[in-house]
């Protein structure tokens, strides 16, 4: 699918490719990657039969990696109405089958059709999830702060990544920002930092 995804022109021809191949999880991302490559590309690049990240960025805590990605420019392009049309109606048809799976439990005493279900229907969760970040980026990108967009993309994830280190690494990177401004080191020591560190977990 990576290598589909790179060789195509442009992102009509990465999903026709996709389609052929009859791999419908990697065909919206064939659209969303070619899209917006700048941003997306090593987040969304996952296996979705394991659910892990294929890279782990060197020297750089993920979740800090997530937030530095989504943090989109004018420059980068909008998303079209089409592609969040389309995420949204992939999203709805998942559900559905989703919804016909859990409703037609095989026999019980069929252990190795329960597994069977058990494991398609954890894979069409993750893949909603990831669907419905897709659809919330594609129609709000220009709108959402970093923050927002994280916090949807720790919803979507089918592992439970740590929200409360995504908040902190966002955190860190307003204050970094903020610093050439301040003209001194000390913000290091503002009480931004303290509420980073202790705020979300308050919260619960």
């Amino acid at each position: 699918a990576v290598h589909v995804i790179n060789c195509a022109p442009d992102a009509a021809a990465a999903e026709r490719r996709l389609r052929a191949a009859n791999d419908r999880k990697w065909a919206v991302f064939a659209l969303f990657l070619v899209k917006k490559p700048e941003a997306l590309f090593q987040i969304t690049l996952m296996d979705l039969g394991t659910l892990e990240p294929l890279i782990e960025p060197p020297n750089e805590d993920l979740w800090e990696y997530v937030v530095r990605q989504t943090k989109f420019t004018p420059q980068q392009g909008a998303i079209t109405d089409c592609l969040a049309e389309m995420l949204c109606a992939r999203s709805a048809a998942i559900q559905s089958e989703l919804e016909s799976l859990t409703r037609d439990q095989p026999d019980a005493h069929d252990v190795e059709a329960g597994e069977l279900v058990l494991q398609r229907a954890e894979g069409l969760k993750a893949l909603h999830g990831w669907m419905a970040v897709a659809a919330s980026l594609a129609f709000g990108h220009e709108t959402l702060t970093p923050l927002q967009i994280a916090s949807m993309m720790a919803a979507g994830f089918p592992y439970h990544p740590s929200l409360l280190g995504l908040w902190r690494s966002w955190k860190r990177m307003q204050q970094q920002d903020a610093e050439p401004a301040a003209g001194s080191g000390d913000s290091s020591t503002a009480p931004g930092a303290g509420a980073g560190a202790g705020g979300p977990r308050a919260g619960g």
